[in-house]
């Protein structure tokens, strides 16, 4: 209990001649210990700190193998041989064949899945790693992703289209996720945030009758 009093906790007053907090001899000399209601209040405090820590453990490893999933999947969309060498993907056509084919199905499907394929894993990164939400770590994060796939399209005979245009599709998308992420994240630090103030303030503001009678003494 002594240890308690010099913890620096909120104390009580007390009368002239009381013995400072910390004292060995400050419980015998009659300084007021918390009382039961404010140490339960102390213990809840407690727990709900050291909650999210063993929370956050599990949904990190969880969100690891979903990670790792996730590029397992963007591989074999992008590296599964297609035929032998490459093609090269003119960014002017290629937008352009976007821009008059937003009509098709098959356009569509094409453009989102260009969007889509690095969106995932990028979230993914940021709910690991919420320093890479910064938009420029995102964005260089992204673009060196981006780049990565369709210089291994080139460099290994796949049969595929390299494409500039789908690089920075992969990398638009990708930024767009770990924004929208990054976002979240704050939202929801706000709001624990405002909870735990609001538990403090009510925590403090409960009556302490046994450090009141000390006082009055």
């Amino acid at each position: 209990m002594a240890a308690v009093a010099g913890s620096g906790e909120p104390k009580s007053c007390t009368s002239a001649g009381r013995r400072p907090p910390g004292d060995p001899g400050a419980e015998r000399s009659g300084v007021t210990q918390p009382g039961p209601r404010f140490a339960a209040d102390r213990g809840g405090m407690d727990d709900h700190r050291n909650r999210p820590a063993s929370v956050g453990t599990t949904t990190r490893g969880v969100v690891q193998l979903l990670l790792g999933a996730t590029l397992i999947v963007v591989a074999a969309l992008t590296l599964t041989p297609d035929g032998t060498g490459w093609t090269w993907g003119s960014p002017i056509n290629e937008l352009r064949w976007y821009v008059t084919g937003l009509d098709s199905t098959a356009t569509t499907r094409q453009l989102l899945g260009n969007l889509g394929l690095l969106a995932v894993p990028a979230a993914l990164v940021v709910v690991l790693l919420p320093s890479v939400g910064r938009t420029d770590r995102l964005v260089a994060l992204a673009i060196a992703a981006g780049t990565g796939i369709e210089l291994l399209q080139y460099a290994l005979p796949l049969g595929r289209v390299v494409s500039p245009l789908d690089a920075l599709l992969n990398a638009t998308g990708a930024v767009a996720a770990g924004l929208l992420v990054r976002h979240l994240q704050r939202l929801s630090a706000s709001a624990a945030a405002t909870r735990a103030d609001r538990f403090r303030s009510a925590a403090h503001s409960q009556p302490r009758p046994r450090a009141a009678a000390t006082s009055s003494a």
